[in-house]
């Protein structure tokens, strides 16, 4: 039995796209941060989940990214609407994203019998608004691109504060407050 693979309202085969436009993303181990601009929401995606979307060039079908991944159609099914649930994918989505007939819920339920699935996750959040401006003392901030205090970064120009810990020395480091003069 040949592979399904989801196709568009054309019928033609659907070949994703991620969504890259005002997109901030930062890595944390083997999972993703990703801030949206655009909706304001940070969205956390796991490892799995991260694996499928940077499968998504619009050069692949889903049945692609499965066999590619080592994945179920299905499991890439989940992960593909998470995504498009998130904004995260570019151009229309098709609507057979599921098997019909199957609900995330019985995936969920067949995977866990079946010993367990690395089940691709996105959490997401909206962002508090810019108004929470970088104070001393403060641990809120976020305004426009710029991360709060604790958040990973690589350069000042990163955080609210405008220091990055570790900037100087070119590697990783954590937005914190600036150091006394």
């Amino acid at each position: 039995m040949g592979q399904t693979h989801t196709q568009s309202l054309e019928g033609a085969l659907w070949y994703p796209l991620a969504r890259t436009q005002n997109l901030v993303t930062s890595e944390s181990d083997s999972d993703l941060l990703v801030y949206d601009h655009d909706t304001q929401q940070i969205h956390h995606l796991n490892a799995s989940s991260v694996a499928v979307w940077t499968q998504c060039d619009g050069s692949r079908t889903d049945g692609d990214i499965a066999v590619s991944l080592g994945l179920s159609l299905e499991t890439v099914h989940i992960a593909l609407g998470s995504l498009a649930q998130a904004n995260l994918l570019a151009g229309p989505i098709p609507s057979n994203l599921v098997a019909p007939g199957q609900s995330r819920r019985s995936f969920l339920r067949k995977a866990a019998i079946a010993g367990g699935v690395a089940l691709p996750t996105i959490v997401s959040i909206t962002a508090p608004q810019a108004a929470a401006a970088y104070s001393e003392g403060s641990q809120e901030c976020i305004s426009g691109s710029l991360f709060p205090l604790g958040t990973g970064c690589n350069q000042h120009a990163q955080c609210c504060s405008q220091y990055c810990d570790q900037a100087f020395l070119g590697g990783p480091g954590t937005c914190a407050p600036p150091p006394p003069d």
